[in-house]
């Protein structure tokens, strides 16, 4: 008599056991008789919205497996939260496959995942495009930097071809030029470089014995020594560094004594 009962009971304590393991399972109709949501549809029909989204989120609390109550919060969230929109809206989605609400809810997560794809984006462009900006202004200052150097390189380097002597003070100069010694070229339109400039040569003073001549526009070695009635050779002897033919106005000429 016990053999015979013995397998019927174990299936039953297997079933319950199964039966709470598993979630429970409502119908459409069931939910939509459930006080909570029928409480939310009223205050929803009423636009009475947050009211209405904490009725449904009651029922949820008394069955999480609430397929319409998770169809209406999304409804309710999708304006101004698109994230738990897409929380609910999946969730029915889930429990509720093929219910009548089933595409219009895959219309409304598509388009909560769009939004907030397009909110991410703008929330990156403004870094996006002060970057740019910063990079282009960093490529800008660095090509002029590169042209200011080189122009630089080469006023010196001319400076050392011609002789190698820096310009004179005024003070110092027996026949003052007409014109001022050139001044380092500078870029059009490019702000002077803030960095201070290499350091000029150190020169050493010429002899006292000797006078300095300014040379001025049209005039040659030629032209000086026969102004202070001193031979060519000789001029050019006291001025090893002088090219006849590349003479610069402003550039002095030491003048041999007689």
């Amino acid at each position: 008599m016990i053999a015979v009962f013995r397998f019927p009971v174990l299936a039953l304590g297997l079933a319950i056991l199964l039966a709470g393991c598993l979630p429970p399972v409502s119908s459409p109709a069931d939910e939509e008789k459930e006080p909570f949501f029928r409480k939310g549809k009223e205050l929803a029909n009423a636009t009475d919205f947050p009211a209405a989204t904490e009725a449904f989120e009651k029922a949820l609390e008394i069955n999480p497996h609430n397929a319409l109550a998770h169809y209406e919060l999304g409804l309710l969230c999708e304006k101004d939260d698109q994230a738990a929109a897409m929380f609910h809206f999946s969730k029915f989605l889930k429990l509720r496959p093929t219910a009548p609400q089933t595409e219009r809810a895959r219309e409304r997560l598509a388009a909560c995942r769009q939004v907030l794809a397009q909110s991410a984006a703008l929330s990156m462009t403004p870094n996006i495009q002060a970057t740019q900006r910063e990079l282009e202004r960093l490529t800008v200052e660095n090509r002029d930097l590169k042209t200011q150097l080189e122009t630089w390189k080469k006023w010196y380097g001319a400076q050392q071809r011609s002789g190698g002597t820096a310009p004179q003070p005024l003070a110092t100069l027996s026949n003052p030029p007409a014109t001022r010694t050139p001044s380092p070229p500078t870029l059009n339109n490019t702000p002077t470089p803030t960095r201070t400039p290499p350091p000029e040569p150190v020169l050493a003073p010429p002899l006292p014995a000797r006078k300095l001549h300014t040379a001025r526009r049209g005039e040659t070695p030629a032209a000086i020594a026969r102004k202070y009635g001193v031979g060519l050779n000789a001029l050019l002897e006291a001025n090893p560094n002088l090219d006849p033919r590349r003479m610069r106005v402003g550039q002095s000429v030491a003048i041999p004594s007689r």
